[in-house]
């Protein structure tokens, strides 16, 4: 006995209807996603530029700060730190004449299209009429791919302590120490020839001596101290 089944043509309509709403909850889904996706990426390359355009507001500043110590130093004279010469307050008047100086620039390792802009906003000299401490401060627009940051800053500029007070012992001459009764808790030093004759002294550190011209030093050690024989 040969029994037929057939679909009734309603139910025919009933499937297509579920499945067309099942390939558009799928297709709103996918839709959905794509754009959260691209949301995402979005704000993920936002938050890249901001940090970046952060980071090169930084690096203006940086550079603007070693330009003007750079300047400093030759517009005023260097001194090798061997000479121990220290520079005068007076000198840091040069910082008085940077109002308003500008600087633009770029980094080519940063991936964007990328760019500063620093200004000197302000010279304070808080210790006036003394011209050391300077206190500058500088004011950086750094843009990365239409992300604009600004970052001020304020650096001091001043005169650290004397070399010299890193030494038991330290004469800007010839040294020498003469005596078996000398001793030195320290590094000793001289801006000439360094002796210690015939004696025998106690130097708990290192001993050092320059060439100086203006005295016709070679910068030489010579004599014996308690522990090696210097020649």
């Amino acid at each position: 006995m040969n029994k037929n089944f057939f679909v009734k043509r309603d139910e025919k309509g009933s499937v297509m209807v579920v499945s067309f709403f099942i390939l558009l909850v799928l297709s709103i889904l996918f839709a959905a996603f794509m754009s959260r996706s691209i949301v995402d990426n979005r704000a993920t390359q936002k938050n890249k530029d901001i940090l970046q355009a952060y980071y090169l507001a930084e690096a203006g500043i940086d550079a603007m700060r070693f330009q003007l110590y750079d300047n400093f130093k030759k517009g005023e004279g260097y001194f090798d730190e061997t000479t121990m010469y220290d520079r005068t307050s007076e000198s840091f008047a040069f910082f008085d004449n940077i109002a308003g100086m500008e600087m633009q620039g770029s980094l080519a390792s940063m991936s964007g299209a990328n760019y500063y802009n620093l200004d000197v906003v302000s010279i304070d000299t808080p210790n006036a009429p003394s011209h050391v401490p300077k206190d500058i401060t500088f004011q950086c627009n750094a843009t990365v791919n239409g992300i604009t940051k600004k970052v001020t800053a304020v650096v001091r500029y001043t005169m650290s302590p004397s070399k010299v007070f890193d030494y038991s012992y330290f004469i800007n001459n010839y040294g020498w120490f003469w005596g078996n009764t000398i001793t030195s808790q320290g590094d000793i030093r001289s801006n000439g020839n360094f002796s210690f004759g015939s004696y025998n002294p106690i130097v708990n550190g290192d001993v050092y001596a320059s060439i100086n011209p203006g005295l016709g030093a070679a910068g030489t050690i010579s004599g014996s101290n308690s522990n090696n024989t210097i020649v």
